[in-house]
């Protein structure tokens, strides 16, 4: 049986349908660090919004990261289901209780922005979106991160990246410090070989999407998804999660998927620009 991932499920041809294998979001590992205080004050925290006992931790859901002083790039499935009063974004610090409360004015994803270009829609899964403030955090003198300026996917495979976020951490606690890992970016071809050989059937990957790994392990869970993929202080891709086995979280031999940037760069920018 063979198959294709897109970021959705595994779209296999032997079964006549698509396989569905969500992947979990963590940053769990031997190598994870709590991350210098100042170095990435772009990071934010989207939580939910808890008006009877509230607690950054707990309320913690997705990371997200500042492109812009009004702008936070992160994970579709991190708002899709949410209206707009029911969450904030925590920002500034990466200590989780001491960031400054952010709301979200409005918010718009890929597959909505297309819709509104008349763009027709590639793939079926295009887990990104922008969160727009509602007011510029320039106040707390923040740099956003910029956008890598390298363009081809491929430039990428084998150089060291960082992940970045507030996931479920190695005691099994969302982190109250933001976290991070440095790990490998694989090719393709070298991530639809691990992922094969744990499924027990040919996987390929898009070429859209960035896989890493590294030794030891170090794997993104809960709470991670949405935040960044770094490589030399610029964003290159949007953390989706780790892939495949649903039912085993912590497998050595998993790898984490992202959303590549370069795909979705229209997009980006024409929202930063022209919204």
């Amino acid at each position: 049986m063979t198959g294709w991932w897109d970021g959705s499920g595994w779209d296999g041809d032997g079964g006549g349908g698509i396989l569905q294998y969500q992947c979990t979001k963590a940053l769990v590992g031997e190598n994870v660090r709590t991350a210098p205080a100042e170095q990435y004050r772009y990071v934010v925290s989207i939580s939910e919004i808890n008006r009877y006992n509230p607690h950054p931790q707990r309320d913690h859901g997705c990371t997200g990261t500042l492109i812009s002083v009004k702008d936070v790039l992160t994970a579709e499935h991190c708002i899709i289901r949410k209206a707009w009063n029911e969450i904030q974004i925590i920002i500034g610090s990466n200590d989780i209780w001491r960031g400054t409360k952010f709301f979200p004015s409005w918010w718009i994803t890929y597959k909505r922005w297309i819709t509104i270009k008349n763009i027709q829609q590639e793939f079926k899964s295009n887990d990104i979106a922008i969160i727009r403030l509602t007011e510029s955090v320039e106040r707390l003198s923040i740099v956003p991160i910029p956008l890598t300026t390298i363009t081809n996917n491929a430039e990428f495979y084998g150089l060291n990246v960082t992940i970045v976020g507030w996931g479920i951490s190695n005691t099994g606690q969302t982190a109250s410090l933001l976290q991070m890992i440095t790990v490998n970016i694989l090719s393709n071809a070298r991530c639809g070989e691990r992922v094969s050989n744990l499924e027990r059937r040919t996987i390929s990957f898009h070429d859209r999407l960035f896989c890493t790994a590294s030794e030891p392990y170090g794997l993104m869970h809960r709470g991670d998804s949405g935040g960044p993929l770094i490589y030399m202080g610029t964003l290159i891709a949007i953390n989706k999660g780790n892939c495949p086995f649903t039912q085993i979280v912590i497998h050595p031999e998993k790898v984490n998927i992202h959303f590549g940037i370069n795909y979705y760069r229209g997009y980006i920018e024409d929202v930063i620009n022209n919204f």
